[in-house]
């Protein structure tokens, strides 16, 4: 069956076509009783509106007529953003920001323990690869080559932990510990951008326990009589937050929302002896469809349909929002 793409203040070209109908084939496929199948893409150019990326599909299924319609406040909820955004990434690198592409990609990856098809045009071991090949001869990583940074030196660490069992790994990890020791002040903190920061020490704290070191009794990072956690402790503001930098009474959502994190992969470490961004445990919530929650539709199938296809349309709007940026 032939899927129509027509848009409306964009240029549709052959690459968002193909987009569009590879990823609405893997729906329509299903469903034999579809008469015919309408992608619409518009662009509102008001920049006073929001949602200005809109995404319509209407179809005939089942006797009904389906119109369904996203708009891009919704659209990180796109079912390929995982693939997009690592294995099947777009661009000619992963690092195209820098090396944190590669750390998060990597991350992103192992939270789950995602299976990378065959054909991807990133391999795990490709990341694996481009991080270990970056680290600098002090045992840091930097965001470019040519020099280190302490926070990226530490989520570094975090991407590596999962295959922290292989020498090579093990290697890197302590020579990555080992410069952030040595970079750590008297006073037990870490200067970034001229500022002493809480964020690296929230990111040391993460990549420690990624690899099973409670920062409470590695004494590599005691400083002055303390400990990493008592030195996290000295950026608490008395509203419950933390500081972005050392001395400072205002709490920062950003230095705030790292501690957080950073406490928590403490805890996952006391209590269960997993990583922070270890979600293998974790499953998402089943949503069962019956014809009683199809309601006027005839049947629940079509309600599948049209989850199944917002999600896909919602994809769609990513990439062509992407591709009118560039």
């Amino acid at each position: 069956m032939q899927i129509i793409v027509n848009g409306r203040n964009i240029e549709i070209t052959p690459a968002i076509k193909a987009y569009v109908k590879e990823k609405m084939g893997k729906v329509v496929e299903h469903y034999d009783q579809m008469i015919d199948f309408e992608v619409i893409l518009t662009v509102i150019k008001n920049p006073s509106v929001a949602d200005s990326h809109i995404a319509e599909a209407k179809c005939n299924i089942a006797g009904a007529r389906i119109h369904i319609e996203e708009k891009a406040e919704s659209m990180y909820a796109s079912i390929d953003l995982l693939a997009d955004g690592t294995y099947f990434f777009h661009g000619d690198s992963l690092g195209l920001q820098g090396l944190n592409g590669w750390i998060f990609s990597l991350i992103s990856l192992d939270a789950k323990n995602t299976a990378v098809p065959e054909n991807a045009k990133f391999t795990r071991e490709d990341m694996l690869d481009a991080i270990l090949s970056a680290q600098e001869a002090d045992g840091g990583f930097g965001l470019s080559s040519g020099s280190s940074n302490a926070d990226i030196t530490a989520m570094a660490v975090q991407a590596l932990a999962p295959y922290k069992d292989r020498s090579d790994v093990s290697e890197a990890i302590e020579k990555a510990l080992g410069f952030m020791s040595d970079i750590m002040t008297d006073e037990g903190r870490f200067i970034a951008y001229g500022e002493e920061s809480s964020e690296t020490i929230s990111q040391l704290i993460i990549a420690l326990c990624s690899v099973g070191i409670d920062p409470m009794e590695d004494e590599r990072f005691v400083k002055g009589g303390k400990n990493l956690l008592q030195h996290a402790e000295s950026y608490l503001c008395k509203d419950g937050g933390f500081s972005h930098s050392y001395g400072h009474d205002d709490s920062d959502f950003m230095a705030t929302q790292q501690m957080l994190l950073a406490l928590t992969s403490v805890k996952l470490l006391r209590e269960r002896e997993c990583r922070l961004y270890d979600l293998s445990e974790y499953d998402s919530p089943e949503i069962k469809i019956t014809d009683e929650d199809a309601g006027s539709f005839p049947t629940a199938a079509v309600v599948i349909f049209i989850a199944a296809a917002a999600i896909i349309i919602i994809g769609i709007i990513v990439k062509t929002r992407g591709k009118k940026n560039v």
